[in-house]
């Protein structure tokens, strides 16, 4: 293995994947996948790596995350890229394969449970409302990324981009050294990366150890550097500037730069848990997450877009776009108060600081709290607030 690639490679992958450092249900699947893939190339090498392994874990990974299916189509890359290169059909990773189709549909929800993961592949459609509205669904190629999503972090982006450049030169190699498992792979990962910005890590993991293992960096520095302190010191350098970066997000570094009241919507979560405002949440889904998690009843939206479905986040956008919707999810939710970032929803805003049957009750730096002047009792917690 060459030093220097590894070494570039890690120090690449970490700041790829910065992205999605976050405590998320795909973390299993990042986990299982890296697994996978390890066991895989363990026994392609010839190493002793028994096939039931691959039940288990597929077992496993059914009932903890949608994204099991890859563990299918791992090991079918397994057992074509083995054939291609060896001419040598592995029917015990051909029957475990089998197998662990099989018991993924052992879960909970049966066959819901595996034709769920399918559901999902809609999303990467264009005209998929998902597709169309969140951010993290965007391509990571997307030549107005910047324009349409400044929030979003230079280098990871960036970083990515590189990594699909060397991606492009990697293939190459590939096919020239006939390692078509390695070839399999990166072809069918790197697009999911190259799709959405969520899937980068899924492509990440798949495709940088292909590109370190054709890519001998190491070698082609040692042709110019003589010295062996300087061919030593240079994988030293990447490896701890990677492990630098991992421990900022270890220590919550990462999520600590943009926890501020310009992000998060502390005040006006302080303010909604110290009215105790009676009725139901209508709130935008970009505070979903944080309201969760700071005020005491339950949020009408979040992130968590698997559950919501594309139905009712049709409605919700259409609660947000007319009057008329608001006024029927009112009566029908018994919603009392509205808290929204007025940045991501101006239009909003201007109807309801227009409308009698909503009053301003809080404005900070990042949001809004209406509530129903039609609601005795919503009214009087707030007026006896403001008193």
């Amino acid at each position: 293995m060459d030093e220097l690639a590894l070494a570039l490679g890690l120090l690449l992958a970490t700041i790829a994947m910065e992205l999605r450092y976050e405590a998320r249900p795909e973390m299993v699947s990042y986990t299982l996948l890296a697994l996978q893939l390890h066991l895989l190339s363990r026994r392609a090498a010839g190493r002793p790596t028994p096939a039931w392994i691959f039940v288990v874990a597929q077992l496993i990974w059914a009932n903890m995350h949608s994204l099991f299916i890859l563990g299918w189509l791992v090991m079918a890359v397994f057992v074509v890229g083995g054939w291609l290169e060896t001419r040598k059909f592995d029917r015990g990773l051909a029957l475990a394969m089998g197998a662990a189709i099989a018991v993924s549909f052992v879960n909970p929800y049966g066959l819901d449970g595996v034709r769920f993961p399918f559901t999902l592949l809609t999303r990467f459609q264009a005209g998929n409302p998902f597709a169309q509205s969140i951010g993290e669904f965007v391509s990571s190629m997307s030549p107005k990324l910047g324009e349409d999503f400044p929030n979003y972090p230079y280098w990871p982006i960036w970083s990515f981009r590189a990594l699909m450049g060397l991606t492009a030169v990697g293939l190459f190699l590939l096919f020239r050294r006939r390692k078509y498992t390695a070839l399999l792979l990166v072809l069918a990962f790197a697009p999911l990366g190259i799709r959405m910005i969520r899937n980068i890590p899924l492509a990440v993991i798949v495709v940088m150890p292909a590109l370190i293992d054709v890519m001998p960096v190491g070698r082609w520095i040692e042709q110019r550097w003589k010295q062996p302190a300087m061919r030593h010191a240079l994988p030293v350098a990447g490896i701890l500037v990677a492990i630098v970066l991992s421990l900022r997000v270890f220590h919550d570094a990462y999520y600590l730069d943009t926890r501020h009241r310009l992000i998060l919507p502390v005040e006006a979560a302080a303010f909604v848990n110290k009215a105790n405002l009676p009725g139901a949440m209508l709130n935008h889904l970009n505070l979903g997450g944080y309201l969760m998690w700071a005020t005491k009843g339950p949020v009408f939206i979040d992130g968590r877009l698997e559950v919501v479905g594309e139905a009712f986040f049709n409605d919700y956008n259409r609660i947000l776009g007319s009057e008329i919707a608001l006024e029927h999810a009112v009566a029908r939710h018994d919603i009392g108060w509205i808290i929204i970032p007025y940045a991501g929803a101006p239009e909003l805003i201007r109807r309801l600081s227009a409308d009698f049957r909503w009053r301003l009750a809080h404005l900070d730096g990042l949001a809004a709290v209406f509530v129903r002047t039609d609601r005795a009792d919503v009214r009087d917690r707030v007026e006896s607030l403001i008193d």
